[in-house]
């Protein structure tokens, strides 16, 4: 993977590096997220639509210079650090727009909340009512033994009360893998 997009982005040549992860998150990961998400809602009957990639407001968002979309606070004495390093500080500000526009119509206790994530059941239903399938899914998977160890998935698959959710994101690897590459 990472000979891949070191690839990609030679072939962007002298641009800035914020040009070229621009360039890729729009030409592959944009692409590659909506179509796992088309496909994956399509196969269930429903109709799915993420407001943040429709492709009018985001043609029209990377025409917005790109200090309205995320820059540094400007006491921040190392603004040439990393952004991990900045938002742990709080300096790094992205999301400007939607954060001016929050602030302007919702409570500021909401508008200045900091981001947190929803629980899901998954956990405990890869414990209890789907154990054996992800156990079966974990041993039988061809893309699995493929590219991971057997004994590895076989030791998981023994233990997936304690991996819980851990295990989704394997899991759905597998799933793909075994989609994509079945015919290979």
């Amino acid at each position: 993977m990472w000979g891949y997009y070191s690839g990609l982005l030679e072939e962007l040549g002298e641009w800035s590096t914020a040009a070229k992860y621009e360039t890729l998150l729009h030409r592959i990961n944009l692409d590659s997220l909506l179509s796992r998400l088309d496909t994956s809602t399509k196969l269930v009957s429903l109709e799915f639509h993420v407001h943040y990639t429709d492709h009018l407001l985001l043609e029209q968002m990377f025409r917005v210079p790109r200090r309205f979309k995320i820059d540094v606070a400007g006491d921040e004495h190392a603004p040439y650090l990393s952004s991990l390093e900045l938002q742990r500080r709080s300096s790094l500000r992205s999301k400007r727009i939607s954060c001016v526009l929050a602030d302007q119509l919702i409570p500021a206790s909401l508008a200045r909340r900091p981001k947190d994530s929803f629980s899901t059941l998954v956990g405990s239903w890869l414990s209890r009512p789907w154990a054996n399938w992800a156990r079966n899914t974990l041993i039988s998977s061809p893309f699995g033994r493929a590219v991971f160890q057997s004994a590895a998935l076989h030791d998981l698959g023994d233990y997936i009360p304690r991996a819980g959710m851990q295990l989704w994101p394997l899991l759905n690897v597998l799933m793909w893998g075994d989609d994509q590459f079945a015919a290979s």
